[in-house]
């Protein structure tokens, strides 16, 4: 059996800890190894706008769903300045239409009604960008998941990317784990793996090699592999040490 290898895994909340990686040698069946649960995504929600939080609609915990809006900043200028194009592109789009109605009869000029169409077209482009502005003062969710930290309370301000919460999606999570670099040749996508959580007993989870990372650590000689595995009732909790056994990947030639 190969010696345990010392193991420098950097967490999902980014603090170092040793792993041992117990395998058989390469190639001579399921290998071993030590890991960590780490989220399938982890966001940090920034703003796209410098101001005020003018509310804030959901707690550390919450569960959330993909565009549901978590937060918004003061946008009492930006409201106004979106109904002021509104009723500017309605009196543009009068406008053309009259323009229009006039050189169909041959009273009004093609030049005419071609300014007014140019008039139109630029009170869209405004109000299409007062509209994003707008936009830009809301804080929505891009992913299905939990709201884990929320960093600003109501009435803080809060700069253009700034980060204003952290998300994770947890339905799904990543098992992640450092590899020698002789197992290169051996862990290939979409091979089937195990993993073992010791808070959970002997419960074992079903996963997949979802990431072989091509790039070889020069200095520790590792290499990255991350297993995704479905975690629908949320058991998987990120952060917790793992055991992934890898099942012998199907021979290309067979």
């Amino acid at each position: 059996m190969k010696p345990a290898l010392e193991l420098r895994l950097l967490s999902w909340i980014g603090s170092v800890v040793v792993a041992g990686a117990v395998a058989a040698a390469p190639g001579a069946g399921p290998a071993a190894f030590d890991g960590m649960i780490a989220p399938y995504h982890e966001i940090e929600l920034a703003a796209r706008s410098n101001g005020v939080l003018s509310k804030v609609l959901v707690e550390e915990g919450d569960a959330i769903t993909e565009d549901q809006l978590l937060a918004g900043l003061e946008d009492v200028k930006e409201t106004l300045e979106v109904e002021y194009q509104k009723q500017l592109v309605d009196k543009r789009a009068s406008d053309l239409q009259v323009a229009k109605e006039l050189l169909a009869e041959d009273v009004g000029s093609r030049d005419e009604f071609e300014q007014k169409q140019v008039e139109w077209k630029l009170a869209e482009t405004q109000y299409r960008l007062a509209e994003q502005r707008l936009e830009e003062k809301t804080f929505k969710s891009p992913i299905n998941g939990f709201v884990v930290r929320i960093y600003k309370e109501l009435g803080e301000s809060i700069q253009h990317l700034e980060p204003f919460a952290k998300l994770m999606q947890l339905d799904r999570v990543h098992a992640v784990l450092y590899l020698d670099q002789e197992y290169l040749a051996v862990i290939q996508r979409d091979q089937a793996a195990e993993v073992r959580v010791p808070a959970l007993g002997d419960r074992a989870f079903q996963g997949q090699v979802e990431v072989v990372d091509p790039v070889i650590d020069p200095a520790s000689g590792l290499f990255r592999v991350k297993v995704v595995i479905d975690n629908p009732d949320l058991v998987l909790r990120p952060g917790s040490p793992a055991t992934v056994s890898f099942r012998p990947a199907p021979d290309a030639n067979q």
